[in-house]
């Protein structure tokens, strides 16, 4: 059986092998998808101040991934004879996505996913309401990635490293000389605050902070977004020189 390009599997069993997975099917699908995936499928839930980790530079925006089985006949129609199916389906935002060629295999860590999978967002500033990129858009987001910053320091918003590091990363994503296409796009650091936390240890301390000190949990977004009034009509990953996609 070859599963759809845009849902692939990892799990199945006939009920002749004596081996179903019974109760635990949900958890046999999560498993094998999460290995197929090669992240665990299952950890949607946004990180906090306790079990967020210091940040070791910026990665891709995160997937989520749902999870669905599906079952063959009953045994009471074909006695002795059934089979389920692990299919696992990228989302965006928890928004799903359509049909696109590809394996969903490794794409919760390239930046080279297809259009379905990138992450644009409607109004400037709110990176975490994704809509499609071939939708009229004011942003697109590039890469995230978790920080601690000492209680009291200014907000990722305000920190020049962070600032010209998503400058760096928007000439690597869209792979022009000139990221900002005549001063069109502006790279935008922004923060969501998760609250404080105590360093524990001085393997967790950054920016030699001492072990003790209270610290501010951020999720971290690199974006580039749109100025003015016109909005973005694509994705600009990969743009290179070509023309500004606005509409």
């Amino acid at each position: 059986m070859r599963p759809a390009a845009h849902r692939r599997g990892g799990l199945a069993w006939s009920a002749g092998l004596g081996r179903p997975p019974g109760k635990d099917a949900y958890a046999a699908c999560t498993s094998a998808a999460s290995a197929y995936i090669g992240a665990d499928v299952s950890n949607t839930a946004a990180p906090t101040a306790d079990d967020t980790e210091v940040a070791t530079g910026w990665r891709p925006p995160a997937l989520t991934f749902a999870i669905e089985l599906a079952h063959g006949p009953t045994a009471d129609l074909v006695p002795g004879y059934s089979w389920q199916v692990c299919l696992v389906r990228p989302t965006v935002g928890n928004r799903p996505v359509g049909s696109y060629t590809g394996t969903a295999r490794g794409i919760n860590t390239t930046q080279d996913r297809p259009v379905l999978l990138r992450s644009c967002y409607a109004r400037a500033g709110q990176v975490m309401s994704t809509t499609p990129c071939d939708q009229p858009h004011a942003g697109e987001l590039l890469a995230i990635q978790n920080v601690r910053v000492p209680d009291g320091d200014p907000e990722p918003a305000d920190d020049p490293r962070l600032a010209a590091q998503c400058r760096a990363i928007a000439r690597n994503r869209t792979g022009a000389t000139d990221a900002t296409y005549g001063r069109r796009l502006a790279a935008v650091v922004s923060g969501r605050d998760y609250g404080l936390g105590i360093r524990t240890s001085a393997a967790a301390a950054e920016r030699s902070a001492t072990v003790g000190a209270s610290y501010v949990a951020y999720h971290v977004s690199c974006a580039v977004e749109i100025r003015g009034a016109a909005r973005l009509t694509a994705s600009v990953i990969g743009l290179g020189q070509a023309s500004l996609p606005v509409g």
